[in-house]
């Protein structure tokens, strides 16, 4: 079972980030003073918050305590469920499952200069990209799922963004069928979330505020 939430990064008071922050490990609370402006601070809390509140409703015994970080750097739940995080603007979310490897990207749709980017695409993703009726919509949609098949490998960039196939909504990689597809917008964002496990209904659900449990 695969659990995907998101939560709005500005609808959550200062009090109840404060009073969380104070429940960080040293080394949580180290990885949170590293980041140097107030934005990207943010951020970070609320995904840890977010992931925080999942874990106590979704595999009790586990904690953000229990995160380990495996030789590419991506976080793990030590005997645990499976996460990914992902935060863009005002918006963070959070994927876990029990029984696959996972990743989940958001970006918030902004006016960018797609040309810069060429290199990280397959030429029929370049040229679906320019044959759409929203190039920008389009480059987006790809964007997410070649980040969020890069998390689900759990092997970061040791993959070229132009092995990764996306119009398919499946690529191999070391022999490994890696599945993804866009879920519902939200708001000015995009979500992608991808599995190596094949991807049916796959849904998202809000977390608000006042149901966050610290």
């Amino acid at each position: 079972m695969t659990t995907i939430s998101f939560m709005r990064i500005g609808s959550i008071p200062k009090s109840t980030l404060d009073a969380f922050y104070v429940q960080l490990s040293d080394n949580q609370k180290q990885v949170y003073k590293a980041y140097t402006d107030v934005a990207s601070r943010n951020q970070s809390l609320c995904g840890k918050l977010l992931l925080s509140h999942l874990l106590k409703n979704i595999s009790p015994n586990s904690s953000l305590n229990d995160i380990v970080y495996n030789e590419y750097g991506k976080p793990e739940i030590k005997n645990g469920p499976g996460i990914s995080l992902s935060h863009s603007g005002d918006i963070v979310t959070c994927a876990i499952s029990q029984t696959h490897n996972i990743g989940i990207d958001i970006e918030e749709l902004t006016k960018i200069d797609i040309e810069q980017y060429r290199e990280y695409f397959l030429q029929k993703e370049w040229d679906a990209i320019h044959n759409s009726e929203s190039p920008t919509n389009t480059f987006f949609r790809l964007w997410t799922r070649k980040e969020a098949i890069i998390k689900a490998t759990g092997k970061g960039l040791t993959y070229a963004y132009n092995d990764i196939n996306t119009i398919d909504n499946l690529t191999t990689l070391d022999n490994v069928c890696y599945y993804s597809k866009n879920i519902q917008a939200i708001d000015n964002y995009l979500i992608a979330f991808a599995s190596d496990h094949s991807i049916d209904n796959v849904t998202i659900n809000e977390i608000k505020h006042e149901n966050i449990q610290i």
